[in-house]
């Protein structure tokens, strides 16, 4: 059996307490609003705006950081884009030639 203090130690869910109980399975450490814990920014009053987001990374991990993976969007939505127009196009042209053809036939 354990004792009234030792749920922290054995890995029990939620502490509590301060920011160093309930590290356990499920527990929280108070820094990141886990499942326990007592800190953090659980729950609708906490929630940060993008803005402050991007310059919480800005601050403690630099530029590179924040703006890692740009390009490789970009170039994920160049092709995607590339992609598209051309089949809009086709589809605009044989759409056209197919109605002219039919405006032909009836015209005679």
């Amino acid at each position: 059996m354990l004792a009234a203090g030792d749920d922290a130690a054995a890995g029990g869910g939620g502490g509590s307490g301060s920011k160093g109980e309930g590290r356990g399975k499920g527990g929280g450490d108070g820094k990141k609003g886990g499942s326990g814990g007592s800190g953090g920014s659980g729950g609708i009053k906490g929630k940060k705006s993008a803005w402050a987001v991007g310059k919480d990374i800005l601050r403690n991990e630099g530029f590179k950081t924040l703006w890692r993976g740009g390009a490789l969007r970009a170039v994920w939505t160049a092709l995607g884009s590339g992609l598209y127009l051309g089949a809009y196009e086709t589809g605009r042209t044989y759409l056209e030639d197919r109605r002219d053809g039919l405006e032909d036939k009836n015209s005679l």
